[in-house]
């Protein structure tokens, strides 16, 4: 895992927004606000870092808005860690 590769994701739109999509869904008030401010948590994800950077050596565009790098599913399950535990 690579600092700088975490902080690439945190910086990515698209996996922003699909972060914001799933706060709005999981219930967050002002999902925009709370997803932005947790980017760099979230991107801090075990495995992510390694997914991302797989993509991305697999010539991946926007590895942000593919969800074989980083799945809907993994998007929630971290969003409801950082949720429950006051983040």
């Amino acid at each position: 895992m690579g600092f700088l590769t975490i902080w690439r994701m945190a910086d990515n739109q698209s996996l922003t927004q699909r972060a914001v999509a799933c706060a709005a869904v999981e219930g967050v008030a002002d999902p925009l606000r709370w997803a932005t401010e947790r980017m760099i948590l979230l991107a801090a994800q075990p495995g992510w870092a390694a997914a991302w950077e797989s993509a991305v050596a697999n010539g991946i565009a926007d590895p942000g808005a593919d969800e074989a790098v980083i799945s809907d599913l993994q998007l929630t399950a971290a969003v409801q860690r950082l949720k429950g535990a006051g983040s």
